[in-house]
């Protein structure tokens, strides 16, 4: 994902792309524009995301408004800006919230009118009087400061990022530039098997098809405390199951009958290291934590990986029970930030960074990583 929030609009610049933006025009894609905004996201950043990711994530959304801003010098696409509707909850209060999604405009066209033409059809189109609650995204630095300067949001803080290495040597094999072979750290990674098989003695994992296998009531119940997205079936069904672009392992740890937990997680490659991305490691109770994260390593271990990346809002007991697994900060660029439009949510509520549970999977960055690299640097 590339949001405004993470997009490349950051540092607009003036002169030839002032003058190269005078013609644009901007409007609400429709579905007969999927082939010329894939062809936009090729030229723009390198990477091929299909037709039908882009009509699952911003037309069939079932949550409510989302879409994609164009725009248009004549019929050439040269910038987009988009959001969907997540539901969310707070304290019981069922929310419905918009995520700032893909955003970029060609270098030969980027400049504050292009932007703010963007901003202003997303806002008209999708957010303002269609039910939505806030806004919200996940900015770099650049586009974090346009956004809370001139767009009105709120920063919340930092996205917390954690680590696990799991095999050091491909990690070593980077930094060094020396041929060492990834056999060997395999005993590092079977000592960290045989850990996950003490720590999960007497439970039950076994993998799952569809979400109405793991949903229950007790699950709302649970985070009361938190602003969290909805972790309901019919929700998750849709962000995991029907995405047309990756199959996520989905995995459940139950006690005798009753359902502890679940994961979702899949795997990335980068600069010959395989990392095992975090998506989902849900428990109702904070007791179920540390074993559903127990859950989660053994999950990524059997996909063979060498580091395992969450995210995990600082207050949280899954943050506590990451750390407690040997899970490092890492540094990231990234921020949350959000934008208050009813007045169902106190502003202090949004922007307060203890009131947030988050997960990778609420966003879609690592599922098109290569976009946000190009576009950030």
């Amino acid at each position: 994902m590339v949001s405004p929030t993470v997009g490349s609009s950051a540092g607009l610049e003036q002169g030839e792309g002032e003058r190269a933006s005078a013609g644009v025009k901007c409007r609400l894609a429709s579905v007969a524009d999927l082939d010329r905004i894939t062809a936009f996201g090729r030229q723009a950043a390198g990477v091929d995301i299909p037709p039908p990711y882009w009509r699952w994530r911003y037309f069939d959304n079932p949550a409510g408004p989302s879409g994609i801003a164009i725009a248009l010098d004549g019929e050439r696409v040269v910038g987009m800006m988009a959001a969907f509707a997540m539901p969310f909850l707070l304290g019981g209060q069922r929310l419905l919230a918009s995520q700032l999604g893909h955003n970029d405009i060609l270098r030969s066209h980027r400049s504050a009118n292009v932007y703010f033409q963007l901003a202003t059809t997303v806002f008209h189109e999708l957010l303002d009087e269609r039910g939505i609650d806030f806004c919200f995204g996940i900015a770099i630095k650049e586009t974090r400061d346009l956004s809370v300067v001139m767009m009105g949001f709120d920063e919340v803080g930092p996205i917390s990022k954690l680590v696990k290495i799991v095999n050091p040597v491909p990690h070593l094999r980077k930094k060094s530039k020396l041929p060492l072979p990834r056999s060997l750290g395999i005993p590092v990674a079977m000592g960290r098997r045989r850990g996950v098989s003490r720590a999960l003695r007497g439970f039950t994992v076994a993998r799952f098809d569809h979400f109405p296998e793991v949903d229950g009531a007790a699950w709302q119940e649970g985070h009361t405390r938190h602003l969290i997205a909805s972790r309901e079936s019919s929700h998750m069904e849709s962000r995991y199951v029907a995405c047309p672009v990756q199959v996520y392992e989905k995995v459940q740890l139950r006690s005798g009958s009753e359902l502890v937990g679940w994961v979702v997680c899949h795997t990335f490659e980068e600069q010959g290291v395989r990392y095992g991305v975090l998506d989902e490691c849900f428990s109702a109770t904070e007791s179920g934590v540390g074993p559903v994260v127990d859950l989660a390593i053994g999950a990524c271990l059997d996909r063979e990986v060498d580091a395992i990346v969450a995210w995990a809002a600082p207050s949280t007991a899954l943050h506590r029970a990451l750390r407690g697994h040997g899970f490092a900060s890492r540094p990231s660029p990234r921020s949350l930030i959000v934008r208050p439009i009813s007045d169902r949510v106190p502003a202090s509520v949004l922007s307060g960074e203890e009131s947030w549970y988050y997960t990778i999977g609420d966003s879609e960055y690592w599922l098109f990583p290569v976009w946000h690299e190009q576009t950030e640097g």
